[in-house]
């Protein structure tokens, strides 16, 4: 093997462990927030070593704001900007896509359940109030997805099917929070029935935007 093919699969090797890594951390996280999370779980999990951890990551808190930062991301890519931005219709792609929400998730991400809630939501309130880095990483996490519904809620205007006074960010903005909400109360509940009945409400907001 030439040395240019070595290093290339030693290249390959490298982002295939990290992203081992961070896949079983966020997966920890996620199940038993920051606090709860253990290196030995991930350990455990991915069959490395913690030396091959701390050749990626520093601490348990870079190896945790990564995997955070770099998972929540990428699903707001996949599931929020590449099916809603664009769309013919994007109050309706809005609120089917909101409605369905579990369904997408549960098909798509076999780590979602809804009894263990949003992972963002969950982290904010275990980790704001406690440490400005995770503080600052949450509060760009969200304003990233509010910034998608924004401009979901602008297209919207542009086709004529929101009234021009309604505040775009605004508007946005309490979207999620009333969503964050009723993901709240459906965990509380581990009930994709309470999740329905919550968000149908959003549904009858956004269609109050609308030009009649």
């Amino acid at each position: 093997m030439s040395k240019e093919l070595k290093q290339h699969a030693a290249a390959g090797h490298d982002h295939d462990t990290r992203k081992k890594i961070i896949d079983a951390a966020f997966e920890d996280i996620y199940l038993n927030g920051y606090q709860g999370a253990s290196l030995n779980n991930i350990v455990e999990k991915t069959g490395f070593t913690k030396g091959a951890l701390y050749h990626y990551f520093r601490s348990k808190k870079e190896l945790a704001l990564t995997a955070i930062s770099e998972t929540v991301s990428a699903f707001f890519k996949q599931f929020w900007e590449l099916p809603l931005l664009d769309q013919p219709e994007p109050l309706t792609a809005l609120i089917d896509h909101i409605r369905i929400l579990p369904t997408i998730l549960f098909e798509h991400c076999s780590l979602f359940e809804i009894k263990n809630g949003c992972p963002l939501n969950n982290l904010i309130q275990e980790m704001s109030p406690i440490d400005e880095d995770f503080a600052r990483l949450l509060e760009t996490l969200f304003n990233d997805w509010q910034a998608i519904v924004t401009k979901v809620i602008v297209q919207a205007i542009e086709k004529g099917q929101i009234k021009k006074d309604v505040n775009p960010e605004d508007t946005a903005m309490f979207i999620l929070s009333c969503l964050e909400g009723c993901i709240t109360t459906a965990k509380k509940s581990n009930s994709v029935e309470i999740y329905r009945r919550c968000t149908a409400q959003i549904e009858i907001y956004i269609n109050s935007l609308t030009i009649k």
